[in-house]
């Protein structure tokens, strides 16, 4: 066997220790929990969002591609009167 190395996890923190104390390393920000929720809350919509706007497509080129273009037309307009009708 040839001479062993030492392990990296064991060098690591002595390199770390070392570029700090030579201002070679600046200081990092670790969130707190609150900031760290709404950070995850605010990824999850995105993907929400993401997701809806995937689907949706495909359901109108589903629609398109059997030529049934007015079920799309016909569909955003009673959504866009129920919409009218509750949040106004």
């Amino acid at each position: 066997m040839g001479k062993a190395r030492l392990n990296d996890d064991k060098r690591d923190p002595e390199i770390l220790a070392n570029l700090l104390g030579s201002d070679m390393m600046c200081e990092s920000f670790v969130p707190d929990r609150h900031s760290m929720g709404r950070r995850n809350m605010a990824g999850t919509r995105l993907g929400c969002v993401r997701d809806t706007a995937r689907h949706r497509d495909n359901v109108r080129a589903i629609l398109a591609r059997y030529d049934h273009g007015s079920l799309i037309r016909t569909s955003l307009r009673r959504t866009r009167r129920k919409l009218g009708k509750d949040f106004t």
